[in-house]
């Protein structure tokens, strides 16, 4: 009985260095898992803004993920065109003599004003955003969107094009599939696959192997960068499913609403992934079956752009009250995780085979083999796909840059007729041009370093 009572209480004075190491190890556990799982992991669902004890920068679980409401009061009042310029910012007066300023830079708005005007199209858009705060910096529109089934829409549905998803995604969707195969079939981007036809149309053996007919080989990063539809129809049919696409995809946030403070509601992007094999593989490599909004589009971009993390769309800045103070202050937000780090990483690197070797290549060289974008390298997706009745030539370019250390992220949408002036691509090269001309000479002018500058003009 002694014996016992003095092993008790050799065993309450330990317990502590029994006790403690555990209690650390669980810890580091926990941070660990904070740091690489947030938003949608575990720890992340529950502490959407981390611990704070893993130091993080672009990853996922760093910031809220609901931020503080704009009152529906300014939200209903909020209209782009009674905004005028203030002080480099477009600003709108509100009721009370409140103003909303507006994320959107006025001299960027303007080029994408210009340069949709120029291309004389039945409807588009052009949509820019920083990439890193999901600050809206221009969103231009011209013409006007059809219904689903291809008629004009009446006026009480009337959209921006900016908002409307009446356009299929065509092979902009390729970035998706890519996801999904590299994510979930674990398919490496230098896996080669040899295939015959399919640049216009998909068969039932286009997804065959052919010895006689596979007179052509890529990697499935040349092919997102060429956008060859066998090579994304193989894979898709050998190492995917609809379930698995279908998941994809709405990681990407098709299905979804994608939140905007605004009266006008951006349509959701729809997707319909078919059971059936060919038509399965078809939607994989781009043709029909899904839809987005291009203000949609640019956010894929920029979840790739910021490590699979899509952030939270910023229209309005802040909003002022009438004797100039601040009452209410956007801020950077995520909305959801798209991919993992790793499969963004690789993604990226694919889609500057866009640019440089791929299907847009010449869009970003002039005709002397000189670069548009000197020393910045753009990560890109095209996607072209036509409507027959009545007739639409939907072209695409999404994509950010520069690649290596992304800033802003763009989404261009053409909607032309049989006889068109100009596609996306040139339109997105056109405004990247532009923002990244009027970053260097503000730069030029003045030594901050603010990570956050943007061109007013």
């Amino acid at each position: 009985m002694v014996l016992a009572k003095k092993l008790l209480c050799k065993g309450q004075r330990n317990w502590p260095y029994v006790v403690a190491p555990v209690v650390i190890v669980s810890l580091l556990c926990v941070c660990y898992l904070d740091s690489v799982m947030a938003p949608t992991g575990l720890v992340g669902g529950i502490l959407p803004f981390g611990l704070g004890i893993v130091p993080r920068t672009a990853e996922a679980g760093s910031l809220p993920l609901e931020p503080p409401p704009l009152p529906p009061v300014i939200v209903d009042q909020l209209q782009l065109e009674s905004a005028v310029t203030e002080d480099g910012s477009l600003v709108q007066k509100l009721d009370d003599g409140q103003k909303a300023v507006y994320s959107i830079h006025p001299g960027l708005q303007k080029k994408a004003r210009s340069i949709l005007d120029e291309a004389e199209l039945l409807s588009g858009s052009l949509v820019l955003v920083d990439s890193r705060t999901g600050e809206i910096l221009a969103m231009a529109d011209t013409g006007t969107p059809l219904t689903d089934d291809g008629l004009d829409r009446p006026e009480d549905v009337m959209l921006p094009a900016s908002l409307a998803a009446e356009a299929p995604a065509a092979s902009v969707f390729k970035v998706v599939t890519s996801s999904a195969l590299i994510e979930m079939a674990e398919i490496s981007p230098d896996q080669e696959v040899c295939f015959w036809g399919g640049s216009q149309k998909l068969k039932l053996a286009n997804l065959e192997d052919d010895p006689a007919l596979d007179n052509e080989c890529a990697t499935l990063s040349f092919a997102l960068g060429m956008s060859l539809n066998s090579v994304f129809a193989k894979l898709a049919d050998r190492h995917l499913d609809p379930e698995k696409l279908a998941s994809e995809a709405s990681a990407f946030g098709f299905g979804e609403p994608l939140p905007l403070d605004y009266p006008q509601s951006a349509e959701i992007s729809t997707m319909d992934i078919p059971v059936d094999r060919l038509e399965f593989a078809r939607t994989a490599a781009g043709f029909w079956h899904v839809h987005m909004t291009p203000l949609h589009a640019a956010f894929i971009a920029q979840s790739i752009a910021q490590d699979g993390a899509m952030l939270r769309p910023i229209l309005v800045s802040r909003v002022q009250d009438a004797a100039g103070q601040t009452v209410w202050e956007s801020s950077p937000h995520w909305l959801r995780k798209t991919v993992s780090k790793q499969t963004a990483s690789v993604v990226a690197k694919m889609m500057i085979n866009t640019t440089t070797k791929g299907t847009a290549r010449k869009y970003f060289k002039d005709g002397k083999g000189k670069a548009y974008l000197p020393g910045i390298k753009v990560a890109g997706k095209t996607g072209t796909l036509t409507r027959q009745e009545p007739y639409r030539a939907y072209t695409w370019f999404v994509g950010f840059a520069p690649a290596d250390d992304p800033v802003v992220a763009v989404a261009a949408l053409a909607v032309n007729t049989p006889k068109w002036k100009v596609k996306a691509t040139a339109m997105a090269r056109d405004l990247l041009v532009h923002y990244f001309k009027k970053l260097e000479q503000l730069e030029e002018k003045s030594t901050s370093d603010d990570a956050g500058a943007q061109p007013d003009a």
